[in-house]
């Protein structure tokens, strides 16, 4: 089995190509980047069909903030794949999609990973596709945000059920050995967190003093909506993770730069 891995520098590739390889798994990752071990562009539709050729399973993390362009990357791909399920060696598209995105269309970003799943489900290509919750990196940039000097911002209405992005990198490496499944059942961390809470455990971990509630208008998330009815819960807690990876920048940050809102 020949393994892609598209978006193979970010954190939730880097995480599925590890889990591969340590796994004796022949996998390469595919990406802009010139650490990556193929170089190309999603958005560059002519530039992919040499490049990604001969490969059973390919399996989807690319992503981009800007919702046009996270479409056209999946649509593109899509296109190239054809080729390959044409000549019979595709198995698996897998895709790597977002816990309630269909009840936050409102959001670009969501609304570009829904659409991203209707595209590959209609597409005839054999596919397996998995929601994960939020990233505990993404919790973490969210309250970077809101942090003034000493004066953390937070809310205890904002609710997520946020999970390790190595442990989402573990269940696509799994079910990118297996059969294509269509979708399959959510995976999120084990806690179920409002912010103010994951505000109070990151307080804790760097000693820093704390905290004002503030109401945030972000209505998905003050009802809940991106957490799964009905899931598997994987991987370690906040306190964890933050034992683990400490309170420094984060993929987010280095790739988002901060900006206050």
């Amino acid at each position: 089995m020949n393994i892609l891995v598209t978006g193979a520098t970010g954190v939730l590739g880097r995480s599925v190509l590890n889990e591969l390889r340590s796994r004796d798994i022949q996998a390469q990752g595919f990406g802009r980047s010139d650490q990556a071990d193929l170089q190309g562009d999603l958005l560059n539709r002519d530039s992919l069909g040499g490049t990604i050729q001969g490969f059973n399973v390919v399996v989807h993390c690319a992503t981009a903030l800007a919702a046009h362009e996270d479409k056209q990357m999946t649509a593109n791909l899509i296109h190239a794949l054809q080729a390959e399920q044409d000549a019979g060696r595709l198995q698996n598209l897998v895709y790597v999609s977002i816990s309630g995105v269909d009840q936050v269309t409102a959001f670009p970003y969501y609304s570009a990973k829904l659409h991203s799943e209707r595209l590959i489900e209609g597409s005839g290509l054999p596919h397996t596709i998995l929601r994960a919750t939020q990233f505990f990196d993404l919790a973490d940039y969210l309250l970077k945000q809101l942090r003034f000097g000493s004066l953390q911002l937070a809310s205890p209405h904002l609710r997520m059920q946020p999970v390790a992005p190595q442990a989402v990198g573990v269940r696509l490496a799994d079910l990118a050995l297996l059969p294509a499944a269509g979708r399959v059942l959510d995976i999120a961390g084990p806690e179920r967190l409002s912010l103010s809470d994951m505000a109070r455990i990151a307080a804790r971990s760097s000693r820093r003093r704390y905290l004002l509630h503030l109401p945030l208008p972000i209505p998905a998330l003050r009802k809940g909506r991106l957490i799964p009815a009905r899931c598997e819960s994987v991987g370690c807690t906040y306190r964890e993770w933050l034992a683990a990876h400490g309170t420094g920048p984060s993929h987010y940050s280095r790739k988002y730069p901060l900006r206050r809102v």
